[in-house]
């Protein structure tokens, strides 16, 4: 069986699947980028925006290497008073187009707002697949009235 990557082009590589990590500051991107990669890359902890650049890496499964990118987090425009994050959310954005899929990851503690559906619509957008997942699920009292939250935010997709 033919392996296939999701990008449809002349340049992609059959055996290469790039992806991104992207959400929100302090939402564990970086937590989760270096648990795939089995090491301490990016720089993790409490303080907000520890991630101040792109860190990518790859791995390989089943013969196919994974090409991963860790992001600092995205806030919304108005949220931004520093032209270096500017600068980072370009960077971020306009790697979006060049990645096969898209890893939204949320925090399960804060309600959903209007910049999670921001960021999932760049990617749906941009016709990349889209994995929503959600972190610290474990902090959360109420997993019934949570899965209710999600199946509405998947239903405004």
């Amino acid at each position: 069986m033919k392996k296939q990557t999701f990008i449809d082009s002349d340049e992609s590589n059959t055996n290469e699947i790039n992806f991104i990590i992207v959400g929100k500051p302090n939402s564990g991107k970086s937590t989760l980028f270096n648990n795939l990669l089995k090491e301490d890359i990016s720089p993790t902890g409490d303080e907000y925006g520890l991630t101040k650049t792109l860190f990518t890496n790859s791995f390989e499964f089943n013969d196919i290497k994974f090409v991963i990118h860790d992001t600092p987090g995205l806030r919304r425009k108005n949220k931004i008073y520093d032209k270096d994050e500017t600068s980072r959310n370009q960077k971020v954005l306009k790697l979006i187009n060049k990645i096969d899929a898209t890893l939204l990851l949320i925090d399960a503690t804060e309600n959903f707002t209007k910049q999670d559906f921001r960021i999932a619509d760049l990617a749906l957008d941009r016709k990349k697949i889209l994995f929503i997942i959600f972190n610290k699920f474990d902090l959360i009292e109420d997993k019934k009235e949570f899965r209710n939250e999600i199946e509405n935010f998947r239903n405004k997709l």
